[in-house]
């Protein structure tokens, strides 16, 4: 047998080698399978203005309506706006008209004649659209929108291009202008909705193998995309597993500019092993049609949760927000009480917190003094304490664990943490800084559950605090940071706090704007209360509310009561005696003017005018009473039957019964009924 020389067999070697496919010494053993997406069509979102302005294919972030105003004729090439963005993310994308579409309102004016051009630009390639040859007539009216096609060849969009959208006009002219015409381009808002239709790449979608844990399935997706997770919290998603659609929000985990979601599918019992179909589905926006993507896999289940409770838990620190922002709900309860010569409010302040931020929070719980967390992460500024590493690993919130993040809040760390964790504004939230607090203790409530999930969990804050008397106390303020992503989106506030017998809260103060603010302040006898609520609060809303704290006498909700009794029980005693003599049928009928008093003082009138209202009440008793006219059968005058008899004389003519006052005769005098003149003799 021929042997080879010793190049040859080094030449097959290498030819041997480079025949087998690199592997990234990063990836997993088991590579990710492309689930989706070509380009497709949707529509781009006209927002902001000048700086601010902006192209974006979520609905969430219409809202603020923007105008731009033309009041003159215009005879030269003149940009009205543009807009543009740079999605992150590239591919390719198909020949296809883009539809701009731009409200607009004519102002005293019939309409307009307008040569409008719409400039694309894709990167390095640009586009143009025209409203049509010559001059286009729009009228003036309702639904009046401005509509120009776009033929945009195929091409390719890299990462880094920008996308923008420019509307140009080389002639605008009025037709029969009144005084002021113009016309104005309206944008923003989802009445008056400016776009510009594309079909574009959005992002990719690339798919683990599934993990089995028991009967629990964690379905691993990977969106690429340039806009992080919002493209899952801003979008309408749809995972099916088996035909089985999965309920459970996703937990996220930011892997550099991608973000892995991973759903749970708690497969039934009755389900055998063998292959299961997952699909896929995402709206980015309302009318929009969907990405779609599906595989198939072979799926061997277990028996062991893997420790965690039948739930996925994220090994890296879940990002805070899916780029929705998260439900919270804020409930605080207090009481105001004297002490000494001090007034004293004794509050709850309960957070609880849902969704992303919920998860979030149970996972940090689960990593006090986790080693390997990123320096610039919230969790890095609590330490381990009594958290043994075994607590650490277990993937379920232990008591200890709470106990220490409780102490660490308590101690010192709530402040930074309200601040630049939870981006709240901590003083504005708790009414003080934490300084102002005589004691204070925190607690964080797991509501009975202790997995790592999406499941509600709460921090309720405890203070004491002495305020000023007569001097305005801010209960609760615009509490929500200003952030570059969106951490709360639906917020709530509940407010229900009392007065002791010898406080008061004098007078609310509220003012809001963005949100519905609603009061109701009650006395009750020996106390007030006041509640308040407040739904759908963000970062845009302005909320405040207010009360004067007092413990002047004067303002006690008991004193008022009695000053409310004594005063209305005098008067009408006195009114009373007055009209000893005299008919009391219009007293009577004022006395129940009282309850006026009683709604006033019930629904919290203030001092002053609850004072006048009494005042008023009993000297209008007492004036009625001394205006009322005399009975005759209470000062003396005889019953009608001992009254003398009268001698009457009937008349002739009319036969009218007409009383002889005179006795002189002969005497004349007119019949009172038909006026004839009766002479009487005798």
């Amino acid at each position: 047998m021929a042997r080879l020389s010793p190049t040859l067999a080094m030449l097959a070697l290498i030819l041997l080698v480079s025949a087998f496919p690199m592997v990234n010494s990063e990836s997993t053993s088991e590579e990710t399978v492309r689930m989706c997406c070509s380009a497709g069509e949707y529509d781009l979102h006209l927002i902001g203005r000048d700086s601010t302005a902006g192209l974006t294919p979520f609905d969430d972030e219409l809202g603020e309506e923007e105008r731009v105003l033309i009041e003159n004729a215009v005879t030269q090439l003149a940009e009205i706006h543009s807009w543009d963005y740079s999605p992150g993310w590239g591919g390719s994308y198909p020949d296809s008209t883009w539809q701009f579409s731009l409200p607009y309102e004519v102002n005293n004016a019939a309409g307009i004649e307008i040569n409008a051009t719409v400039v694309v630009t894709i990167g390095s390639r640009t586009y143009e659209g025209y409203s049509g040859p010559g001059n286009t007539y729009l009228p003036a009216g309702s639904s009046t929108i401005l509509e120009i096609p776009v033929n945009v060849d195929a091409g390719n969009m890299g990462g880094t291009d920008t996308v923008s959208v420019s509307l140009r006009v080389q002639t605008l002219v009025f037709s029969l202008p009144g005084t002021d015409a113009g016309i104005e381009f309206i944008w923003g808002t989802e009445d008056d909705h400016g776009f510009i239709s594309v079909e574009l790449p959005l992002l990719d979608i690339n798919m683990a193998p599934p993990i089995v844990e028991g009967r629990s399935v964690f379905l691993q997706m990977q969106f690429s995309s340039g806009f992080g997770t919002k493209i899952i919290g801003s979008t309408e998603i749809t995972v099916i597993a088996g035909g089985t659609t999965i309920s459970t929000m996703p937990v996220l985990e930011i892997q550099g500019q991608d973000i892995l979601a991973t759903w749970t599918w708690s497969v039934d019992s009755s389900l055998p092993d063998g292959d299961y179909t997952i699909n896929i589905s995402l709206v980015v926006q309302e009318g929009a049609a969907p990405f779609q993507g599906e595989l198939l896999w072979n799926l061997q289940f277990g028996e062991s949760d893997g420790g965690s409770g039948g739930v996925y838990y994220p090994n890296e620190e879940p990002p805070k927000t899916d780029g929705s922002g998260s439900r919270m709900d804020l409930f605080i309860t207090g009481e105001l009480s004297a002490d000494g010569g001090r007034l004293v409010f004794a509050r709850e302040t309960k957070l609880t917190f849902h969704d992303s931020a919920a998860l979030w929070l149970r996972w940090g719980l689960n990593n006090l003094g986790n080693s390997s967390l990123d320096s610039d992460s919230t969790w890095a500024m609590f330490v381990g304490g009594d958290v043994t590493d075994e607590m650490r690993n277990n993937r379920l919130i232990d008591d200890v664990e709470i106990r220490e993040m409780s102490q660490q809040l308590q101690s010192g760390r709530l402040m930074t943490f309200l601040d630049s964790g939870l981006f709240l504004e901590s003083e504005e939230l708790l009414g003080g800084r934490f300084s102002d607090f005589q004691t204070i203790e925190v607690q964080v409530e797991n509501h009975g559950e202790n997995r790592i999930m999406h499941s509600q969990i709460s921090i309720v804050i405890s203070t004491t605090q002495v305020i000023a008397d007569d001097k305005r106390y801010t209960l609760v303020r615009s509490f929500i940071k200003p952030q570059t992503q969106t951490y709360w989106n639906d917020v709530s506030l509940e407010v229900e706090i009392t007065s002791s017998a010898g406080t008061s809260f004098a007078k609310i103060y509220k003012d809001s704007s963005g949100v519905e603010l609603n009061t109701e302040h009650k006395r009750l006898g020996s106390s007030e209360s006041l509640r308040a609520t407040a739904e759908n609060i963000d970062v845009d809303s302005s909320i405040s509310l207010s009360f004067q704290p007092t413990k002047n006498p004067l303002y006690s909700p008991g004193v008022l009561l009695g000053i409310i009794v004594v005063g209305l029980s005098a008067a009408l005693l006195i009114s009373w005696r007055m009209s000893k003599n005299k008919s009391r049928l219009a007293l009577f009928l004022e006395v129940p003017l009282a309850i006026l008093a009683g709604f006033a003082y019930v629904l919290a009138y203030p001092m002053e005018t609850l004072v006048i209202i009494t005042g008023g009440t009993g000297g209008l008793w007492i004036v009625t009473a001394a205006i009322s006219p005399r009975r005759l059968d209470r000062i003396g005058i005889l019953e009608l039957d001992d009254l003398p008899e009268v001698p009457t004389i009937d008349c002739p003519k009319c036969s009218t019964s007409n009383p002889i006052t005179t006795s002189k005769r002969p005497t004349r005098l007119p019949c009172g009924g038909c006026g004839v003149i009766l002479k009487i003799i005798e």
